[in-house]
């Protein structure tokens, strides 16, 4: 699979690694390998900006929100559907450590992300 380091970037004090890949959607991951930083992986196959725009605000407020333990699954299943997740936390100050914490990272991310993208629209 093609892919593009985009770079690493602060959330909050932790640093992660932004990555282009072949395909749509996104993930992350806490700990992609011993040793190595949390990492998100977006999908640049797709026609507009806004998408490459929504997928990261989507993984990295979904990062974060694990990261401070308010991410929870609603059953025991096996199969550990992503969309049974339950997302628990209150305006302040957990609401806004969040926004904090992703502002960090995309204020940083989003032009240097915005230039790979079109890099990668072109080729």
């Amino acid at each position: 699979m093609k892919q593009k380091i985009i770079g690493t970037f602060f959330m909050g004090r932790t640093e992660v690694e932004l990555v282009l890949r072949e395909g749509d959607g996104g993930e992350f991951y806490i700990a992609p390998e011993r040793g190595k930083i949390p990492r998100i992986k977006i999908g640049a196959d797709v026609k507009e900006w806004r998408t490459i725009v929504s997928v990261l605000l989507h993984e990295s407020l979904e990062l974060v929100m694990d990261d401070m333990y308010l991410r929870y699954r609603t059953s025991k299943e096996i199969a550990g559907d992503a969309a049974s997740y339950l997302f628990i936390f209150n305006h302040s100050p957990q609401f806004s450590e969040i926004c904090a914490r992703v502002g960090d990272f995309i204020t940083d991310a989003l032009p240097v992300l915005a230039t790979e993208w079109k890099k990668w629209k072109h080729k």
